[in-house]
């Protein structure tokens, strides 16, 4: 289940803001009734239009910046800890499988800030369009394999 919800206000294509929140919930995640948030924010300010900068060499300036989250769930039964079947003298049977689940599993999640600007030249004849994107991402899932030796021995 999910929900969305996002706006923008738009004065003139001289400040254009939006702002977004979306939710999720799965069975993938530890508890599956509860809701992840992901919010999103973006402002954008096109100062040749706000002020009156506009010449025959500066024809455009935007400035841009936003915020934004996402995520991704768990693969499915990564909150579990398998059961492997195996057949001993002829006898099937369960063994606990080598995957430990991890039942306070949530999605992963990811950040990104980015921030640029749009230069447009000589009646926008030329553009110069630059962004800087920085991206975090936190409780990265990544399925790794380990090995528990175990020995038995008879004694007597």
């Amino acid at each position: 289940m999910a929900f969305f919800a996002q706006e923008e206000v738009n004065w003139d294509d001289k400040l254009i803001v939006t702002l977004g929140l979306r939710a999720d919930k799965s069975s993938n995640n530890g508890d599956a009734n509860k809701l992840y948030y992901y919010p999103k924010a973006s402002v954008a300010a096109n100062i040749t239009k706000l002020g009156n900068f506009a010449s025959d060499k500066l024809s455009d300036l935007k400035l841009r910046a936003a915020y934004g989250q996402s995520g991704n769930f768990a693969r499915f039964g990564s909150i579990y800890t398998p059961l492997n079947s195996i057949v001993i003298d002829g006898s099937t049977g369960s063994i606990i499988g080598r995957t430990l689940g991890f039942s306070e599993l949530g999605p992963e999640k990811q950040t990104e800030i980015e921030t640029g600007f749009d230069l447009g030249l000589i009646k926008t004849e030329f553009n110069l369009i630059l962004l800087i994107i920085l991206k975090t991402l936190r409780t990265l899932f990544y399925k790794f394999r380990y090995q528990v030796q175990l020995v038995l021995q008879t004694v007597g």
